[in-house]
């Protein structure tokens, strides 16, 4: 699992982006304990203060805050590098997310399903095809293969169950983008 985890560029970038937040936030609260040691209780608290300060939420009222000089430095050291690795793991994390969704929706994304029907090509009787194909088994998983423009395969599978059980994969029953193994199902095949 670890291995199809790192294949993309995106999520091998994301792993070190979260192993250095936990490394930032071990090593800040190590610094912290060692420089504030005598406000504080426990290695607990110097965690806490950095947890805290990282994500940029502030101290409550009589929370742990540095009263040194040298922790005061250290803390908004700690701020900034927070404040950056935040931001940058929130943007990647969107931009993973918004990039998959845009890929399915273009039709590129890899096939999920293991028992489906698929249904390639497209006429005026597809959708009717569709409806009926959900009524006689609502749990039925479909793929549409077909070069319908993104605005009209929005509205049919939106229309449609509101997406769900439902991919699409952009091409003809020919093209080599649907003559893979994982997208041959072990049930019917419709044409139109």
């Amino acid at each position: 699992m670890i291995k199809r985890i790192l294949v993309s560029r995106q999520n091998r970038f994301l792993l070190i982006l979260l192993l250095s937040m936990l490394s930032l936030l071990m090593i800040s609260s190590t610094i912290f304990y060692v420089m504030e040691h005598e406000k504080l209780t426990s290695f607990f608290d110097a965690l806490w203060w950095t947890v805290v300060t990282i994500t940029t939420v502030g101290g409550y009222g009589g929370d742990i805050v540095p009263e040194t000089s040298g922790g005061k430095l250290f803390g908004l050291m700690v701020i900034v590098s927070g404040f950056l690795m935040m931001s940058v793991t929130t943007a990647l994390v969107s931009s993973i997310l918004i990039s998959r969704k845009l890929k399915q929706e273009r039709g590129l994304s890899n096939v999920t399903y293991k028992s489906h029907t698929i249904l390639c090509g497209w006429n005026k009787t597809s959708e009717s095809v569709i409806a009926e194909l959900f009524k006689s088994n609502e749990s039925l998983l479909l793929v549409l293969v077909n070069n319908l423009p993104e605005e009209e395969i929005a509205e049919v599978l939106y229309s449609n169950k509101g997406g769900r059980n439902i991919q699409f994969v952009r091409g003809g029953i020919f093209s080599a983008s649907i003559s893979s193994t994982e997208l041959m199902p072990k049930r019917p095949m419709l044409s139109l």
